[in-house]
């Protein structure tokens, strides 16, 4: 849980960067300037994802009653979109196999090892 938990909170860090002109932009390997970031759609795109991450890692933290579903739909979600955005993983198997492998093993964390169950039983003081 920690692990998910300092992963959800570096990407809220950098969700919150990404909202300034500091650092290097990057879109399919070319430097960009800080307005080709966003006006080619690729900050938001970060933003959301890295939103979305962040919140499901506080719902986690929090124990918030559906905070394992909410993760786990939110890196569905985010996996299922990614070849809608990209089109070229489409025809990749060797992207969907590590990418299915992770989902599974992500599930059988959040929903069936004994550490989280109690983790998630124990009701907040």
């Amino acid at each position: 849980m920690k692990l998910l938990a300092v992963h959800g909170s570096m990407f809220l860090v950098g969700a919150f960067l990404s909202l300034f002109p500091i650092g290097r932009f990057s879109v399919g390997g070319q430097q960009v300037t800080y307005s080709e970031w966003w006006s080619s759609g690729t900050g938001i795109k970060f933003l959301v994802v890295a939103l979305s991450i962040g919140v499901g890692a506080i719902c986690l933290i929090k124990k918030v009653r559906y905070a394992r579903t909410i993760y786990f739909v939110v890196l569905l979600g985010i996996f299922a979109v990614l070849p809608v955005t990209d089109p070229v993983l489409l025809g990749r198997v060797a992207w969907f196999i590590p990418v299915a492998v992770f989902i599974g093993l992500i599930y059988w964390y959040l929903f069936h090892k004994k550490t989280v169950q109690v983790y998630f039983g124990v009701s907040n003081p």
